[in-house]
């Protein structure tokens, strides 16, 4: 079907796509265009009929891609397949819901384009044993941990005591968190040169991906609204002892964003202080949303969380 040999990933896709559907496939041409998010073109075949869609092949699926996508996308989603290596059950569902079209080297099909609709779920990835090993790496206390190795340089290096209080995690937790790091390739160790953490990027996407799902929701302490307007643009928030995230970080930085859902991260019970002046009530469907601030070093702006908090806020 691939002559060419050029995309492993994309072969062996659309060669299980042909095994589990019994439709007929076939690649157009190569789409390489600067700034363009398609790369091939392909027609689905069936008796009489054809489908054509733009492939976009991706390593791995999760928060960040999908947010990525659907900024790309627009309205352009029904002529778009994502290819990838795996799809988890929980990226799935998102995909879905937001109406993206999928294929993965597992079998994993999402298309809906009628009368043409194919949906296959549940099938299972080579890499199964390799993924239970990331779910220990990325239980909270290691989301915790990578996090503030992502954002504060050459933590790596410090001794276990400094990055357990920096994370604030418990100090035995950091070594079997290092140990996992260096199984799954993101931390090497040189005689001359230590610990040193490595690809960064797709350890940052996967922290991202997690984050929302396993780590933010222990640390939110509650929700309110409050009948006041624009409050949050008169508050020093660092005198209560918090920091802002999400869309009110990103209006501070960008000087034109209208943030909708205001996101603080609180140390303490000085927030105690704010609810009060403000007036805000507990909703659980409030526009204000307190979070614990579960780091422990000083951040570049003395207002707002690190830009990868704010990022993962963001496309969360």
């Amino acid at each position: 079907m691939l002559n060419n040999g050029k995309n492993i990933l994309l072969e062996n896709t659309l060669n299980n796509f042909v095994i589990k559907t019994n439709l007929e496939i076939r690649v157009i041409y190569d789409f390489y265009k600067a700034n363009e998010y398609k790369d091939i073109v392909l027609e689905i075949i069936h008796k009489d009929q054809k489908w054509t869609f733009f492939v976009t092949t991706v390593e791995t699926v999760n928060v960040a891609t999908i947010g990525l996508l659907l900024g790309n996308l627009q309205n352009k989603k029904e002529n778009i397949i994502i290819i990838t290596n795996y799809i988890t059950p929980g990226m799935a569902t998102k995909l879905r819901e937001n109406g993206i079209q999928y294929m993965d080297t597992a079998g994993n099909i999402y298309i809906k384009a009628l009368p043409l609709y194919i949906e296959i779920a549940g099938q299972k990835g080579e890499n199964q044993l390799e993924r239970k090993k990331e779910q220990r790496l990325f239980k909270p206390t290691g989301l915790q941990i990578i996090f503030a190795l992502l954002c504060y340089p050459k933590l790596e290096k410090e001794p276990y005591r400094v990055i357990a209080t920096k994370a604030k995690v418990a100090l035995g937790t950091v070594a079997w968190i290092f140990r996992d790091l260096r199984e799954a390739g993101f931390l090497i160790e040189g005689e001359k040169t230590g610990r040193k953490l490595v690809k960064k990027k797709q350890l940052l996407d996967k922290w991202v991906e997690v984050y929302y799902e396993r780590l933010r929701p222990k640390q939110i302490r509650a929700r309110y609204k409050t009948d006041h307007n624009n409050w949050w643009k008169e508050k020093n928030i660092a005198v209560y002892n918090a920091l802002w995230g999400g869309e009110v970080a990103a209006a501070e930085i960008t000087q034109y964003l209208k943030p909708e859902i205001k996101t603080i991260y609180a140390q303490g019970n000085e927030i105690n202080k704010l609810i009060f002046e403000e007036k805000m009530l507990k909703d659980p469907n409030g526009d204000i949303e307190i979070i614990n601030k579960f780091w422990n070093f000083e951040t570049e702006d003395n207002k707002l969380v690190p830009p990868v908090l704010i990022y993962a806020d963001l496309i969360g």
